[in-house]
């Protein structure tokens, strides 16, 4: 699968000091021994090429290149002075940096990023057409009853992408907790955002700002943040 359009990468600053970035992947990327040998730190080249779908290898070579690039714009470092570690739960954390949240989605040919300098964020993608998506049997899985009840509400050829979107926003909700998967998507309810208002999520008592990226076509892209006051600005 590739992008849609003829950007190939590209960025944006959102709400509450929180900067994405991504692009599509790179015929070094899907190279086994490409150039970003060189770009990565040690233990990525070694998590990488243990990958043996080359697509795979190359969406997590894609996501820590941009991860690192990005944070060393915002720190004055440069990339290979970076270093991207794991959690226990295995999501990205900046070494040095306990208080800068980070997250990381691949999808298609395309990879996204996002920083946060004062606390979580996540960041989820799908592509909008994604093939053999069976929703009617995925929503008992994935949805609140409120939820289900409303895309079975919907004409059928609207389902999808509506999917997508409540999926993105739940996994983002749960990749900036730190957890991803591990927890039942029916946890986090959700609501929308429509061309007025950023949506929100719930989870656990908690509630989270969802915004949807639009800039990355052919995608379903949708980033969550805690719903509270925004900190200052990460980049300028």
């Amino acid at each position: 699968m590739t992008a849609r359009s003829g950007a190939a990468e590209g960025g944006g600053m959102t709400v509450c000091g929180t900067v994405w970035r991504w692009r599509a992947l790179t015929s070094d990327d899907l190279d086994a021994s490409g150039q970003w040998r060189e770009r990565l730190a040690p233990g990525d080249v070694r998590r990488a090429a243990a990958f043996p779908v080359p697509v795979v290898r190359a969406a997590f070579v894609a996501g820590r290149d941009l991860l690192r690039a990005l944070v060393a714009q915002w720190s004055g470092v440069s990339p290979s002075e970076v270093t991207i570690e794991r959690t226990d739960a295995g999501a990205p954390r900046i070494a040095g940096h306990p208080a800068v949240g980070c997250s990381i989605s691949h999808a298609g040919a395309v990879a996204v990023v996002a920083l946060r300098t004062a606390g979580p964020v996540g960041i989820d993608m799908e592509p909008e057409d994604r093939q053999l998506l069976d929703v009617d049997a995925l929503v008992p899985l994935a949805c609140t009853v409120a939820e289900g009840a409303a895309l079975r509400a919907l004409p059928v050829h609207e389902r999808t992408v509506r999917f997508l979107s409540l999926w993105t926003g739940k996994e983002a909700v749960l990749k900036a907790l730190g957890v991803g998967l591990q927890t039942d998507p029916r946890t986090v309810a959700v609501v929308l955002p429509d061309q007025h208002r950023c949506g929100y999520a719930e989870h656990a008592g908690q509630r989270w700002q969802l915004h949807a990226v639009t800039d990355i076509p052919g995608y379903v892209v949708t980033l969550a943040i805690p719903d509270e006051a925004p900190p200052a600005t990460l980049v300028s």
